[in-house]
Order: structure tokens, then sequence, then C-alpha cells
């Protein structure tokens, strides 16, 4: 998709208005809908609670060199070769 010059200044003559001068708008937000403090607060304890389940080993690390093995993420169990080769 390509824009025409004319095109890029009328969105950035929008964005202008909406964002870069809140007196002039009045129904328009810049600010992102996860941004309030009570969806931060959210995101960190759902972020705590996915480091302690990795720290205590309840989920396997899925960037850790593994091998060839097709290994499940919530136990570690390697799957059976031969079940494994039929996926490919």
């Amino acid at each position: 998709m390509e824009l025409s010059k004319a095109e890029v200044l009328r969105l950035i003559d929008e964005f202008e208005q909406a964002c870069l001068f809140p007196a002039d708008r009045t129904t328009t937000s810049c600010e992102h809908p996860d941004s309030s403090a009570n969806e931060q607060m959210k995101f960190l304890r759902h972020l705590n609670e996915l480091v302690n389940v990795v720290k205590e080993g309840r989920a396997i690390n899925p960037f850790r060199e593994t091998g060839p093995d097709l290994v499940t993420l919530d136990t570690g169990e390697v799957m059976d070769p031969e079940i494994a080769n039929s996926f490919a």
C-alpha cells in the first residue's frame, strides 16, 4: 500500500489535532486503553504470578535448548519420537 504526500499530510494533521492540541478536542482520547493504574497493577500481578510459576518449576522455559525432542510446555514430558515424527 502506498500513501501519497497529501494523504500523509492529512494523517499528520489529524494526529496533531487529536493528540497535540487537547484544548481543541472534545471526545478523542490518545490514552491507551490499558494505561490506567488498575490495568498496570493487574499486568504486574499477572507477570509476578507467571514468574513464580516458572521459578517453582511448574512450567518449563520454552526457550531453553531441549534438543530435537518434542516437549510439552506444562510438564516437560518428551513425546515418543515415533509420534513426533508423524507430525513432520
